[in-house]
């Protein structure tokens, strides 16, 4: 199973901790690799398996849409 967690990479000191960051559906829309096949469909759509296995839930069309048009806004 892919990890629901991304870890954020900052130039930090020695004994502070690197901190974890929850991934959202829109931090996860902005980082996907489009031109991947398992990310994305032959359309061009982000691909809802890979959405919902990184996510740890479903993931539907009508939410990733929503989530597409509030990030051109």
């Amino acid at each position: 199973m892919i990890s629901n967690r991304l870890k954020i990479e900052e130039t930090h000191e020695p004994d502070t901790p690197v901190v974890a960051e929850e991934v959202t559906l829109g931090s996860l829309l902005k980082a996907l690799d489009y031109s991947d096949q398992a990310q994305a469909t032959e359309d061009g759509k982000p691909s809802l398996t890979y959405l919902s296995d990184i996510l740890n839930r479903r993931v539907t069309r009508k939410e990733v849409d929503a989530a597409l048009k509030e990030m051109e806004a």
